[in-house]
């Protein structure tokens, strides 16, 4: 029996490392330099960031990352620190992504997710210019697509130059034709009173988590307003 079980999990093993193979993504940079990297295709989380080591990218502007679409078992992208300004409609070429986690978003738009059907999770800490953080808030972004969204979390930081100004999210994310009531995580930021489009917004959530906000001083009267709504504060 101990050699029918040795043997077993040998052949397994060798049918495990015959059908197993990695995909090339390439990355490429402001200053022209392209970098291709092998992942192994049959993990499901590609985990980036910024450094010296061989797990890492170089810590300078990205402009490219293709050959994702060729990663059949991907689920989630967790980004960390990369310096990307660019479109992110890329993610819509992977074809069973459930999750994104970037740290720090440095787009200017969140439109992209406007075509990411299977999201279930959000996690996005943002890093824009102050100057353009108006126009961040006001754009509308529907997600009347997203049927299978759980949870959406929010944090931003508008900064400016050669100021160390703490400038966060003041007002409740624009999305609109949330599916699913799920969960809205805007802890840590900005948002010190609600207009009657927020509460129409707020109303689209199960549960909303408001930590750390100025908006805490009147949730008492927020939760009045909103019942229905659980809110973590």
């Amino acid at each position: 029996m101990k050699k029918r079980f040795i043997l077993l999990i040998t052949v397994l093993s060798a049918t495990f490392f015959l059908y197993a193979k990695s995909v090339e993504i390439t990355f490429e940079f402001a200053d022209g330099e392209r970098l291709v990297k092998e992942y192994d295709d049959m993990k499901t989380a590609l985990v980036i960031w910024t450094g010296d080591s061989d797990n890492c990218i170089p810590s300078k502007e990205l402009t490219n990352i293709a050959g994702l679409e060729n990663w059949e078992m991907l689920q989630a992208i967790e980004w960390y620190g990369i310096r990307y300004y660019g479109d992110w409609s890329f993610l819509k070429d992977i074809k069973n992504l459930k999750g994104i986690f970037v740290s720090y978003f440095r787009g200017k738009s969140l439109r992209f997710l406007e075509d990411l059907s299977d999201l279930e999770y959000i996690e996005l800490k943002v890093s824009i210019d102050k100057k353009d953080s108006e126009e961040f808030e006001k754009e509308a972004v529907d997600l009347s697509k997203l049927t299978k969204i759980q949870k959406i979390s929010i944090r931003a930081n508008y900064f400016e130059k050669n100021t160390h100004s703490d400038n966060r999210l003041t007002r409740i994310p624009n999305f609109i034709n949330v599916q699913n009531r799920p969960a809205l995580d805007i802890n840590n930021n900005h948002i010190k009173k609600l207009t009657r489009y927020d509460k129409k917004l707020l109303r689209q959530y199960s549960k909303v988590y408001l930590y750390s906000n100025p908006l805490s001083a009147d949730k008492e009267k927020v939760e009045k307003e909103l019942k229905g709504i659980e809110f973590v504060w």
